[in-house]
Formats: structure tokens, C-alpha cells, sequence
């Protein structure tokens, strides 16, 4: 047996190694259709010696030729991508070494070859290194054309290839082995890259490489990064996975990322000059802020006993801080145009009226109450935490900011509403939560 291997390895690696050094040589590493035509044939050899091993296994069943099969077959896939590599260049090259992969998933399965499940992982490692060396595979001439762009053929393809192929080996084989996990990882890879710089294309008007970002594009990175994780989070619960197990651990964090970062500072209107885009209330903020937040209570939902705690409390925080920043970003379009930042140049803060002071504590002080209503109808003591500090937040300020400008009959009005609304919630603790109403904690 070992020297059967020997005799394999030689008829197979040292072809490819000659053809690969005398490429180097003469044609520099660069696009050459000779040497491609000449990988090409070599893989047609490799097929024809394939196929008499094969047909002499029919005849008697002998571990050397069972080698000697896998041993050509690996060899012919690993000649046909030679040969792309040779011939083709950029995002042509990548969808081609992605197709050969799904050819070598086939054939393994048709053929019931093991040994070429792992030239499907190592054409998938070539890939991925190929994505980490230039992840603009397709390069930069994409045009303006929203979704049907070079992206879709690029990311789109090699996402169909490596997910169709990780799904036929998983279903033939009956386990989830490497090649099968790397197949996996790279179809989710390059769903993502797809996803993401398509936002980016059609944000920025056909340039997928702008260096700037706005907060309608932050938002989108922030739902599909919320929708990545909820569906691999349902999929690992379905069936115990440890590339999806991971990766929704990875697109959670992304989310509370693009949550605090871009959402919170970067793209936030008030500390930018960028108007938010749509009418006064049906605008971008929807998409920003509440959408991502309802996202993220989704996954905070699905989350529980199939994640870390930290992971479910995150999504928790960031559903309250998104709906929070929503309610509070809302009201501020409401009375103004749609600049909302803060202070104008030259460091002029800008004037805030009655009105819209007393509606933010309004606004707080209502949401405090609905976060109180959902932990008590789900047993959320995060909830309830929240909502006790809106509720103080919201007293506070109508204590010591809303009410010194108000004398008479509106200070004792607002004086009354405040105390019902307080003995209102009092009421609630008592006979819900401080007496054991409430649902169990989740």
C-alpha cells in the first residue's frame, strides 16, 4: 500500500508541479492561454486514467486501485483549476475555482470517490484565500445598476456553488465533515460579502468602495446583520451545527456593533449634517432604528437557551436602545425639518420649544410603561429594570428641567398627571410583581 501511494503521488503532483513551475517561469504568473489549454489536457489524462482504474475496479476490488481512482480523479479536479488559475483573472477566476468544486462535489457523489470531498475543501481554501488577498473580487468597473451588477455574479455564484455542494455531500455522506464545514462557511462568507456590498452599491450610487457611509446604509447593515443571525441561529437550533453556531455568534456581534457604533455615533443624525431622508414620519429612522430593533427582539427571542447569556442580553440592550433612539429621533423630526443635529455652526445650539420638551417626556415616560407591560407579559426582569429607569429618567426631568418654566394651574395640572401616572405603576408592582403575578423570568 505505501508504495502504491508513492507510485499515486508521483504520476499525479509531479506533472501538475512541473506545469506549475514552467508556468512561473515563462509566463510570469500572469493570464496565459497556452498553459491553460496545456492544464486542460493534462486534466483529460488525468480523466482517461480515472476512468481505466475505475473500469478495472469493476472487475476486482483492490485497495492500490481504489487509490490509484482517488489519486487521478483529485489530480484532474486540481488540473482544471490549474488551468482557471492560468487562464482566467479576478471574479472570473473565483466563480470558476467555485463551479469546480461543485463539479467535484457531483462527480465524489455520482462516482462514490471520498477523495474527492477533500479537493471540494481544498478548492474552497483556495477560494477563501483568494477572497482574504482581494475581497473585490469583481474589481471596481461594476457599474450603476442596483442588484443585477457584476456583485451578483461574483459573490452570488460561489455562494450558490459552495452551499448546493456542502448540501449534496452532507446528504450523501450522512455527516458534516471538513470539506462539508468549509463548504458552509463559504457559502454564508459570500451570502454576507453579497449582501453587503450590494447595500453599499445601491446606497452610493454605483460606487461600492465609497469611503463615507450614511445612516440609511448603517441601518441596512444593521438589519441584514440582525437577519444573518436570527436565521443561523434557527438553523443551528434545528440541526447542531458548529459553522452556523459561530457564525450567528458572529453576525450578533456584528449587529451590536453596527447598534453602537455606526447607529449610535457615526451615522447619527444629531451629531451629523446629513438631513434623514423621507417625510416626517415616514423616513429613514424607520429603517435605522426600528427595524433593527424589532430584529434584534426577534433575536433576542429565538436566542434564549441556544446562546450564551451575554449574547441574549445584548440583543435585549439593543432592542431598547434602538426603539428608545427611534421614539426620541421621531419626536425630534416631528418639530423640526429634517437637519436634526444638535448644534449648528458656528457651535449654536439649536432652540428647542415647550412643546417639544414636554413631548420627549411623554414620549419617555410611554415607553417606560410599554417596557413595563411587556416584562410583566413575558416575565422579562429586564424589562421591567428598563422601564423603571425611563420612568425615573422621565420624573426627573420633568422635575428639574420641564417644570420651571410653568406656574399656576399648568404647574399643579402637571404636578397631579405625574402623581397618577406614578401610583398608576405603584398599583401594578403590587399586585403583579412584588406579589408573584407576573410570569416566570425568561
Amino acid at each position: 500500500m505505501p508504495t502504491s501511494a508513492i507510485y499515486a503521488a508521483a504520476a499525479t503532483l509531479i506533472p501538475l508541479a512541473l506545469l506549475t513551475l514552467t508556468w512561473m517561469r515563462f509566463a510570469k504568473g500572469e493570464s496565459n492561454f497556452l498553459f491553460a489549454s496545456l492544464a486542460g489536457g493534462l486534466a483529460v489524462l488525468f480523466t482517461a486514467a480515472a476512468h481505466r482504474f475505475r473500469a478495472r475496479m469493476a472487475q476486482e476490488r483492490l485497495p492500490a486501485l481504489d487509490l490509484g481512482l482517488g489519486a487521478f480523479a483529485s489530480a484532474a479536479i486540481g488540473a482544471l483549476a490549474l488551468g482557471f488559475v492560468m487562464g482566467l483573472d479576478g471574479g472570473t477566476l473565483t466563480v470558476a475555482l467555485a463551479l469546480a468544486a461543485l463539479g467535484a462535489a457531483f462527480v465524489a457523489i455520482r462516482l462514490d470517490i471520498p477523495a474527492l470531498r477533500w479537493c471540494v475543501a481544498g478548492l474552497g481554501i483556495a477560494v477563501a484565500g483568494r477572497l482574504a488577498w482581494e475581497p473585490r473580487i469583481v474589481g471596481a468597473a461594476l457599474g450603476d445598476t442596483p442588484v443585477f451588477n457584476w456583485l451578483l455574479f461574483g459573490y452570488g455564484v460561489p455562494a450558490v456553488a459552495f452551499g448546493y455542494a456542502a448540501r449534496m455531500m452532507r446528504r450523501a455522506g450522512g455527516v458534516e465533515d471538513v470539506p462539508v464545514k468549509i463548504a458552509q462557511a463559504l457559502c454564508i462568507l459570500f451570502n454576507a460579502f453579497l449582501v453587503f456590498f450590494q447595500i453599499r452599491h445601491s446606497i452610493n450610487g454605483g460606487n461600492a468602495y465609497a469611503p463615507t457611509s450614511r445612516l440609511i446604509e448603517q441601518g441596512l447593515f444593521a438589519v441584514s446583520a440582525f437577519g444573518f443571525a436570527i436565521v443561523l441561529t434557527r438553523l443551528d437550533a434545528a440541526r447542531s451545527n458548529v459553522v452556523f453556531r459561530f457564525a450567528s455568534l458572529g453576525f450578533g456581534v456584528l449587529s451590536f456593533v453596527f447598534t453602537a457604533v455606526g447607529l449610535g455615533f457615526f451615522a447619527n443624525p444629531v451629531f451629523t449634517y446629513e438631513p434623514v431622508e423621507g417625510g416626517t414620519f415616514f423616513n429613514a429612522l424607520l429603517i435605522a432604528y426600528l427595524l433593527p430593533g424589532l430584529l434584534a427582539l426577534v433575536l433576542s427571542r429565538i436566542a434564549v437557551n441556544v446562546r450564551p447569556h451575554w449574547y441574549v442580553q445584548g440583543a435585549r440592550i439593543a432592542t431598547i436602545a434602538l426603539v428608545f433612539a427611534w421614539l426620541t429621533l421621531q419626536t425630534r423630526r416631528f418639530f423640526h425639518d429634517a437637519i436634526l443635529r444638535l448644534v449648528d455652526f458656528p457651535f449654536q445650539v439649536k432652540p428647542v420649544t415647550q412643546g417639544e420638551i414636554w413631548t420627549y417626556s411623554a414620549v419617555w415616560l410611554g415607553f417606560g410603561l410599554l417596557l413595563l407591560a411587556y416584562g410583566l407579559w413575558r416575565g422579562s426582569k429586564e424589562a421591567r429594570l428598563a422601564s423603571a429607569g425611563f420612568v425615573v429618567l422621565s420624573v426627573l426631568k420633568v422635575f428639574f428641567f420641564d417644570l420651571e418654566g410653568l406656574q399656576g394651574i399648568a404647574r399643579a395640572l402637571s404636578f397631579i398627571v405625574l402623581g397618577v401616572v406614578l401610583m398608576g405603576i405603584g398599583l401594578v408592582y403590587q399586585k403583579f410583581v412584588f406579589r408573584g403575578g407576573a410570569p416566570p423570568v425568561v
